[in-house]
């Protein structure tokens, strides 16, 4: 899978937020917010093909937390950024 190339990161008042700019107009009814972490793994992932595992271990390496922590939250972080389109397989 990979993140979707269409959405971009940006940094707007402190706040790290993912614009889909593939369309004619940006829906601003429609902001995806990402926490820290999530924005780590957004960072790091972006641009190449990656697996629920290397997100994982991302998260392991970054925070020490347990590998199958790492894997749940990896999944949860997956899931609901294929949900609005910003993971694509």
């Amino acid at each position: 899978m990979k993140i979707n190339p269409n959405y971009k990161l940006r940094t707007i008042a402190g706040e790290h937020i993912i614009v889909n700019q593939g369309g004619s107009h940006a829906d601003m009814t429609r902001i995806i917010s990402l926490n820290p972490s999530a924005c780590m793994l957004w960072q790091a992932l972006e641009g190449r093909e990656f697996t629920t595992s290397e997100a994982a271990g991302l998260l392991v390496e970054k925070y020490g937390i347990a590998n199958e922590q790492a894997l749940t939250d990896a999944a949860h972080w997956i899931e609901r950024l294929q949900a609005v389109g910003a993971i694509v397989q």
